[in-house]
């Protein structure tokens, strides 16, 4: 459903970094470039929060229309099959969507890579809280500090334990390999995430190098899990450290 990052030269790593920071509505709808900045840091992947007004199921997909005290917007998940089981999230309920910010007829909506109910209110005030940090911690680094860290973990705010949100991606059509690696990321509790190098150690004799690659692509696009400190160290969307 989502296009893969072309891996870097040589191979060993992913070309594209998943920096993942948590919106505002009022953000994504008054960007103007193709990519959402705060204080240019390129945002790929966006957390917003808000009250979940209309659900819509068809057929191939499911569109929720989502606000916050700053905006409303379209949220757009598409099945993979007649049989998916849509995500649990119920109108006039609180939720957290993550996706990437799209663009059509120049009317922005975001691609859900995850969706799932607030079920303890203190994120509600976590997640603004959040938005207000970010800029302000932006324009504590410097120039350089950007180039190598573009979004910092204590930027981040977090999603509930490992426990609780794993259940949250679908591993049914997900090839056991990939789903063996995005176990062994999501119980990282380093700060920048897990290293390559570490992933490697990990699964020696249990998944090949290349088999890692591909599970890294395939996870990266998917929005299950995102690059951190560089291009080969890796942290699960979901992760709350």
């Amino acid at each position: 459903m989502f296009s893969s990052p072309a891996p870097a030269a040589g191979g060993k790593g992913i070309s594209k970094s998943r920096a993942l920071a948590p919106v505002a509505i009022r953000q994504i709808l008054e960007c103007q470039e193709d990519i959402l900045k705060i204080n240019n840091i390129e945002v790929q992947v966006v957390k917003v929060l808000g009250i979940i007004k209309t659900v819509d199921i068809k057929s191939i997909k499911i569109s929720y229309t989502i606000q916050d005290p700053t905006g409303t917007i379209e949220g757009i998940s598409y099945l993979e099959t007649d049989t998916d089981t849509p995500e649990t999230v119920i109108e006039n309920t609180y939720c957290v969507m993550i996706g990437s910010v799209r663009s059509q007829n120049d009317t922005k909506h975001i691609m859900i890579f995850n969706v799932f109910p607030v079920t303890d209110f203190n994120e509600i005030m976590e997640h603004y809280l959040a938005i207000i940090h970010l800029p302000l911690k932006a324009n504590t680094l410097d120039s350089t500090e950007f180039e190598q860290k573009p979004i910092k973990q204590e930027m981040l705010s977090s999603y509930g334990t490992a426990n609780e949100k794993l259940s949250d991606v679908n591993y049914f059509d997900m090839d056991p390999k990939f789903k063996r690696v995005y176990e062994v990321i999501s119980k990282s509790q380093s700060e920048s995430g897990i290293s390559m190098d570490e992933l490697f150690s990990s699964l020696t004799g249990k998944i090949q190098r290349d088999q890692i690659r591909s599970a890294l692509e395939y996870l990266v696009g998917e929005g299950h899990i995102f690059t951190t400190i560089d291009e080969n160290h890796f942290k699960s969307t979901e992760s709350p450290f």
